[in-house]
């Protein structure tokens, strides 16, 4: 509706006082709805000398050119409290300014009993009104709240308008006293819910990582950070909560409210404390000498605010008597605040801007440091400069700035030390991977190089004892002797060997003795045969120990001319080169033998008995180039394949006399 011009007389318009609606009444004062919170608006009362109240009744009191200079002004409302009156009327005076926004603004009024509404003369209340006691028609009874919505957009700007309102009260007090009337717009109730919505996801965010801090702190009790992380939290937390308390009353009384609002408002200077504390600990600067000033410097903080407060309400106590003193400690209070404020500040920002350009994982920390302290300013800062550049009056920030940067705020720090923290566990992590990679790797080289000498032990072992001996010395300590009924032995021995070592360079003798038991050695292996040792220019082996099963005489007599048949061959390709050259016997006796283990020390596996002997007569009664058997062999191998017998009779022996021999050869 467009607002029709106050018609007064012309004399005394100039009395007629006219309160201006800006937009900012809306978004810069508040209100406390019971049952909604604390939103953004005004109440009537805000209109001033514009407001109007009467004690009586008359139904020309809704007209909107009704002469109403004479009734009593808010002044004076407390006189007309005192009279009991249960009906009443209201009138305001007022104009929108052209900053106010074409859409719709509600008008909530409580009043135990009626209540009746007129906008510029016409009756409004049965029209837009929402409640659930609403009755039909223009008036209703009202037992808690009633709400009128109208578009602002129906109203002309820059001319008078009248709110007229009849309350009646039926507690049979002034209806006056009972009134209550609320002035906002109902995004404001939007903006309410969004505000808990936002508060609560700061209280869920910063409780549930502070239950995770809390457990790790549990878990590595070493790493100091965990500990001022968890009260940076737990104080976000606390102060998310009280901040909503402002808004809402959680089923809380009033006085709990306040004492908790006010706790939250004492506390601002302890995150900023705890984060420098961190920035500390996260720098490897911090010491206990650090930690306890910057506890103090917050402890101190909440008192100075504790004691500017108590100062600033106390009306009635000393300071009331001599005013320039609380004024002067208030004064001293402010400064102290101011003082520590900014040295808290200017300390979080050079601790934060250190860590921020320093390498690693704690630049993330920095960086939410440095963020916390700038998003409360940015959207203001954002304002300013959209102010001077677009040339606007009363520029307001980009829609949801303010909230985004209410966000940062409030998790920049926990989430960037979150960041840090799992960026170093993962580090963390890699290196202890490539650590363990590493210790693997090491450990799979030592087990090689382990393995490696294990098998040349057990080679350097096998060398000089029998597999199975070997065995058993290394399972228990020691070996046994064990006798060994039909045993082959063999001897060999050089021609001349004594001589020509004295003749020859030893190296260069030394040089061909190793090439032939070289290759006696590979050839005995050929048939499986047992080394038991070498002695000077002798080469001795047997072939039936330790497993009887393993070789047999037949097996040692080839491997005898397999000896002589090397020995020849190397003997011709020598001389041709014009270099010496040996001439070997070898004689073979069959019989039982003692086998075992001698001393204690550089073990040697030997063999003893007549046998040993005999077999060593037999390759001293042979002859160079000829293998030379005992009675005892030739029984045993006579009838195998391949071998052809040269009988030499009896042949006298040192020690046994006369032995029958044989010389042995491949038919």
């Amino acid at each position: 509706m467009a607002g029709p011009c106050l018609a007064l007389p012309a004399k005394d318009s100039a009395t007629v006082k006219v309160a201006t609606i800006k937009e900012k009444d809306f978004t810069d004062r508040t209100i406390n709805i019971p049952g909604q919170g604390r939103i953004r608006g005004f109440a009537p009362g805000f209109f001033g000398s514009s407001g109007r109240y009467i004690i009586a009744d008359d139904s020309t009191f809704s007209a909107f050119d009704l002469d109403d200079r004479k009734w009593p002004r808010p002044s004076a409302i407390d006189s007309l409290l005192r009279q009991k009156a249960p009906v009443a009327w209201m009138r305001f005076h007022f104009k929108l300014d052209s900053s106010v926004a074409d859409d719709a603004i509600t008008m909530r009024v409580r009043i135990p009993g009626t209540a009746t509404l007129w906008l510029d003369g016409e009756q409004v209340m049965n029209t837009s009104f929402t409640s659930d006691d609403r009755p039909h028609g223009g008036s209703f009874a009202l037992d808690t709240t009633a709400i009128l919505e109208f578009q602002l957009g129906r109203l002309a700007r820059g001319v008078p308008h009248v709110l007229a309102l009849r309350v009646s009260s039926n507690t049979g007090r002034n209806a006056l006293q009972d009134a209550v009337v609320w002035l906002y717009r109902p995004s404001a109730i939007a903006d309410l819910h969004r505000h808990a919505m936002h508060n609560g996801v700061f209280i869920g965010v910063n409780a549930f990582m502070l239950l995770m801090a809390l457990i790790f702190w549990r878990m590595d009790r070493h790493d100091r950070i965990w500990p001022w992380f968890a009260g940076l939290l737990g104080t976000n937390a606390f102060i998310a909560f009280t901040d909503l308390l402002e808004y809402m009353s959680l089923g809380l009384t009033t006085d709990t409210r306040d004492r908790l609002t006010d706790m939250g408002d004492f506390a601002w200077s302890v995150p900023i404390a705890l984060s420098v504390m961190i920035l500390l600990v996260a720098l490897g600067r911090d010491s206990r000498k650090k930690m306890l000033l910057y506890s103090a410097a917050a402890l101190l903080m909440c008192g100075i605010m504790v004691l500017g407060k108590t100062v600033a309400l106390d009306n009635e106590g000393l300071f009331a008597q001599f005013e320039w003193k609380a004024w002067a400690q208030l004064g001293l209070l402010v400064l102290l605040g101011l003082v520590g404020f900014l040295w808290l500040l200017v300390d979080a920002i050079r601790y934060g801007w250190h860590a921020f350009r320093s390498p690693g994982f704690i630049k993330w920390i920095g960086a939410g440091v440095l963020l916390s302290l700038l998003a409360p300013v940015l959207p203001g800062i954002i304002a300013i400069i959209i102010a001077i550049v677009a040339h606007v009056e009363n520029a307001s920030p980009p829609a949801g700035l303010t909230t985004s940067m209410a966000y940062v705020s409030h998790v920049a720090v926990p989430l960037s030390i979150i960041v840090s923290l799992a960026l170093r566990s993962a580090f963390q992590n890699r290196l202890l991977a490539r650590q363990r990679d590493e210790l693997d790797k090491e450990v799979h080289d030592r087990t090689a190089e382990l393995k490696l000498e294990r098998d040349r032990s057990e080679n350097l072992l096998l060398n000089i004892l029998p597999q199975e001996v070997a065995e058993e010395l290394k399972q228990k300590g020691s070996a046994d002797a064990r006798h060994y009924d039909q045993v082959t032995v063999l001897f060999t021995d050089f021609k001349g060997f004594t001589s020509m070592s004295e003749q020859m360079p030893p190296g260069e003798l030394l040089t061909e003795l190793n090439a032939c038991f070289h290759a006696f050695d590979d050839i005995i292996a050929r048939y499986g045969i047992e080394k038991i040792k070498t002695i000077g220019d002798a080469y001795m082996c047997a072939a039936g120990l330790p497993d009887p099963y393993h070789a047999g005489p037949v097996d040692v007599v080839q491997a005898a001319l397999d000896m002589q048949a090397f020995i020849g061959e190397r003997r011709r390709q020598r001389q041709a080169a014009g270099a010496f050259a040996f001439e070997m016997r070898s004689g073979i006796h069959t019989g039982p033998v003692v086998a075992g283990i001698v001393g204690v020390k550089k073990f040697q596996y030997d063999i003893w008995g007549d046998t040993v002997n005999t077999a060593a007569r037999m390759e001293t009664a042979g002859e160079v180039g000829r293998v030379n058997i005992s009675p005892a062999t030739y029984a045993r191998i006579k009838d195998a394949p391949g071998l052809r017998f040269i009988p030499r009779g009896g042949v006298e022996v040192k020690g046994k006399g006369t032995m029958e021999m044989w010389f042995v050869e491949r038919a």
